[in-house]
């Protein structure tokens, strides 16, 4: 129980215009305990007079006054927003009084029958009181404490509604601004900051407003100096509306101005590292003759398999690098052992093995974000620990080191060596599935048989890029080279007009037959074309395969002609290059079906690969100059 206690002086202001009921009052008064020190008044200038001369414990009025009720009184103590108990007494017994007093704002409503209630009442009242008066203190005191914290900050701060209007500013934020805080608090943040009438296009208000999360963005704002990083906080209320925003804007020009230099020094040192892995991986090829090209076939799938993994940028950036200087160390290897055309002997393999350590020795002291020495010396380690130099195994090998180890042995299988020819991305893949989850991680295995389902990887094959851009230049976009996945989607949609298959030769003039049904209304030669186009992409998908799916339909103002197979396919590495000069007739080029495929029709879309290829010819229909957007080639 805090405030005033029984037996303290109580400062009474009575609101009566009897000394008999106001002496009853107080008496009842002293008979709980208390000690009244007491004013009465009767009239509204004189309850004004008593309120401006002191403070007052409680105030009780007599709700029935000639000429000056209880209820005046209340709203005068109400309007002059007094906390002090208000206790209405009344000689009237009604719900509807009682009702209307509380309403009006009263703590309690006595009747005088009913005196035992008041010295209760009156306890009640002045505890909650003063509860209401601490609580009040504390409100200011937590008030006072925001708004040293806010005044303290050393960056321009702000507070703003929702509308961008400055609530408040804090001292740092007028001098940044350099007006006056009354010229600054109601007008908008935009104006005073920026001097304009709408937020700038990077206003963090604005990402807030539209999430209503906390925003933070890098600015130029003049007022503050140079670049600020300004963040804006979302305040809410218990509905959980946004209501306010805090604002505040660091000055990072300098930071900016450091990270800007690290950024140079950084750039010039990957350059630096890049240069020396370049030169490092010419001097290893250099020895080398006959694995040139391995290790960048290596930084290819590896990067691949990464990918597929899910590893972050930097992490495939590393295996890239990891990759191209993984043979490092056999440069230290003798030549006549490298470029030995049979089978090395036991005493010559263990030699060769030593490549590992020698690299470890040459990359350790490299200064490089990533572990490139690790991967150069567990490159032949094994998940069972069958591997060298060191026998390790499982989690021991770094997860860089075991895709490129899988990498290695898929490339160097699809690779010419010296003591044997290239056996094939084929058995490569056999290869690695067999000990898939013993020698090689299973995870890495996985990911690297997806890459080569794909045909993501065509080893010793140039980029698939260049030959796109370069056929699409010669042939003025008519052949133009796309991935499975691209080809599986121009297939999807359309109006089949009809389909089937070809296993043999004789499937050739079935399929002819049952498509010449549907083009019944194009004319003859435009149905001539599409026919003989057919007739060669089918000769060629059962000369190559052995059979070959087939299909004819519309597609918007577009007749399709698809062949697919199933065959080993076209490498890019292969394309003859008389096709790059146009000299489409010549038995150097694709051939004369292929030729007679591009002259009449459209476009044809090419997608080839170790597992098939798939093509797509399409024809304009007559009369109809629709063009539509196809796949990215």
């Amino acid at each position: 129980m805090g405030g005033i206690q029984v037996g303290d002086a109580l400062r009474v202001l009575v609101v009566d215009d009897s000394d008999d009921d106001t002496m009853l009052l107080l008496r009842e008064l002293r008979r709980g305990g208390y000690d009244p020190v007491h004013e009465r008044v009767d009239t509204a200038a004189a309850l004004n007079a008593a309120l401006d001369r002191q403070a007052w414990d409680v105030i009780i009025a007599d709700y029935v006054i000639p000429g000056f009720g209880g209820m005046e009184a209340l709203e005068i103590v109400r309007r002059r927003q007094i906390d002090a108990p208000f206790i209405m007494i009344s000689g009237k017994v009604g719900e509807d009084v009682a009702v209307e007093v509380m309403k009006a704002g009263a703590h309690d409503y006595i009747t005088k029958g009913n005196l035992s209630r008041f010295v209760p009442a009156i306890r009640r009242e002045i505890r909650d009181a003063a509860e209401r008066r601490r609580a009040r203190e504390e409100i200011e005191r937590w008030q006072q404490d925001w708004e040293d914290i806010f005044q303290s900050i050393s960056d321009p701060a702000m507070i703003l509604d929702p509308d961008f209007r400055v609530l408040a500013v804090n001292r740092a934020g007028v001098a940044a601004i350099g007006r006056r805080k009354e010229e600054i608090v109601g007008r908008s943040c935009c104006l005073v900051v920026h001097g304009m009438s709408a937020p700038p296009e990077r206003c963090p208000m604005r990402h807030l407003l539209a999430s209503g999360l906390h925003a933070r963005v890098d600015m130029e704002v003049d007022l503050f100096g140079g670049v600020s990083l300004v963040s804006c906080t979302p305040m809410f209320n218990r509905e959980g509306r946004l209501v306010k925003v805090i604002y505040i804007a660091t000055d990072i020009t300098e930071l900016k101005r450091i990270q800007g230099q690290l950024e140079e020094s950084f750039e010039r040192s990957q350059k630096s590292l890049y240069s020396m892995v370049d030169t490092m991986t010419l001097i290893c090829e250099t020895k080398d003759p006959y694995t040139a090209g391995h290790q960048r076939g290596v930084s290819r799938l590896a990067c691949a398999i990464g990918k597929e993994m899910g590893l972050p940028e930097d992490r495939v950036e590393g295996i890239r690098v990891g990759a191209l200087l993984h043979d490092i160390g056999k440069v230290f290897i003798p030549s006549e052992i490298l470029s030995k055309p049979g089978r090395l002997t036991e005493s010559e393999f263990s030699i060769m093995r030593t490549h590992v350590e020698a690299g470890h020795r040459v990359l350790r002291g490299i200064d490089s974000p990533w572990p490139i020495a690790e991967i150069a010396l567990q490159h032949h380690e094994r998940m069972d620990g069958s591997g060298y130099p060191s026998g390790v195994s499982g989690e021991e090998i770094s997860l860089e080191a075991r895709i490129v180890g899988v990498a290695d042995v898929v490339d160097a299988m699809a690779s010419h060596r010296p003591y044997r020819p290239a056996l094939g991305i084929d058995e490569a893949r056999r290869e690695i599935l067999r000990h898939r989850g013993t020698s090689f991680d299973a995870d890495v295995v996985d990911a690297c048989l997806r890459v080569l389902s794909r045909q993501e990887f065509d080893s010793g094959s140039p980029q698939k890029e260049a030959y796109r851009e370069a056929i699409f230049a010669v042939t003025g976009g008519r052949l133009r080279l796309v991935e499975l996945s691209g080809i599986r989607e121009m297939i999807s949609g359309g109006e089949s007009l009809a389909s089937g298959d070809a296993v043999d030769a004789m499937g050739i003039p079935c399929a002819r037959r049952a498509v010449a049904t549907s083009l019944d209304l194009l004319p003859f030669s435009r149905k001539r074309a599409v026919l003989l186009c057919l007739s060669e992409a089918l000769t060629n998908a059962v000369k190559h395969a052995g059979r070959g799916r087939w299909a004819v339909k519309r597609v918007g103002g577009w007749l399709q002609v698809i062949v697919e197979d199933s065959g080993p396919g076209i490498k890019l590495s292969e394309l003859p290059r008389a096709i790059l000069m146009q000299h489409y007739s010549t038995k150097e080029s694709l051939g004369s079906g292929f030729t007679l495929m591009l002259y009449y029709s459209d476009r044809v879309y090419l997608a080839t690969g170790l597992h098939g290829t798939s093509l797509i010819l399409e024809f304009a229909l007559e009369g109809d100059t629709e063009k539509r957007e196809r796949v990215s080639c």
